[in-house]
């Protein structure tokens, strides 16, 4: 095969190649996923890719490129600055909505995030911090703690509360991953700062609302439940208001003051905030 690129007449097909390029080599990707990250859904220039070669594709129609072939594109055609921008929001947009999908895609989901980061050396640090941000939730949900404190740290590093809003995000989310890994002197003090930064804005209400879902599962971690319900009622409110009273996030929420209840005693409010959160999940989720 005679891997110039320059020979293929589509600037289609030049494209595709040079966004394989930044990606993980050798990790297999799914059709689903070239569609929602690549942004394009012509799959004859990719079937064609295949046929010449460039692209290689397994029995389920899994595609990847090898490391060789990612290289000399790299090294001969760096992507363009526009078009690796788009797909690094691309990929941030698949890390925000990846939570609850299965380990493999989301273990491929970083390392094609990771690689594209590394391969695209203009990116704002605006969006580089956000990139972070949202890998580390992702790192969180996967229970990989150490990585996802070094993701959200790296963010910090970067806003040094500039960016009060992303500052805030960055500093929720290490508490957060601070009490799943039950470290809650950490946990509080990150929380702590993101609540200082964030009731000092005027919008506050669009973003403080998981502060204070997770001061309030701070609270109910070590046991002082009067505390952690007040906070909860906080998020509550802010989300039936911003979010409506159909959305997950406020059924997760409904769920956490539901635990609550039960574990004091009282049944009847935890069935009532238990119901309220079925409710949306069996006409929201299905």
């Amino acid at each position: 095969v005679n891997y110039v690129i320059s020979n293929l007449k589509k600037e289609s097909q030049q494209r595709i190649l040079k966004i394989f390029s930044c990606l993980a080599p050798n990790i297999p990707l799914e059709i689903e996923e070239f569609e929602k990250w690549f942004g394009c859904d012509d799959y004859n220039d990719v079937d064609d890719l295949i046929l010449r070669g460039w692209i290689n594709e397994d029995s389920d129609r899994k595609m990847s490129m090898h490391q060789v072939i990612s290289d000399m594109i790299k090294y001969k055609h760096p992507i363009e600055k526009n078009t690796a921008k788009e797909l690094l929001t691309n990929m941030t947009e698949a890390l925000k909505e990846s939570e609850g999908k299965d380990y493999k895609y989301i273990n491929n989901l970083l390392q094609h995030s990771e690689a594209v980061i590394k391969n695209y050396p203009e990116k704002t640090e605006e969006e580089y911090g956000v990139f972070l941000i949202e890998a580390g939730k992702v790192y969180i949900n996967a229970g990989i703690y150490t990585e996802a404190n070094e993701k959200l740290q790296k963010a910090l590093s970067i806003f040094k509360e500039e960016n009060v809003t992303d500052t805030a995000s960055a500093y929720t989310y290490l508490g957060k991953s601070c009490i799943w890994d039950g470290k809650y002197e950490e946990a509080i003090k990150h929380l702590n700062k993101a609540k200082e930064l964030l009731e000092g804005i005027d919008n506050k209400d669009s973003y403080i609302a998981d502060t204070y879902n997770y001061i309030g599962m701070y609270h109910y971690c070590i046991g002082e439940y009067t505390e952690a319900l007040s906070y909860y009622i906080k998020s509550l409110a802010i989300k039936e208001k911003v979010l409506g009273t159909e959305h997950p996030d406020t059924a997760a929420t409904y769920d956490n003051i539901a635990q609550l209840y039960q574990d004091q005693g009282d049944y009847s409010k935890a069935m009532q905030y238990d119901n309220k959160a079925l409710a949306i999940k069996e006409k929201v989720l299905g």
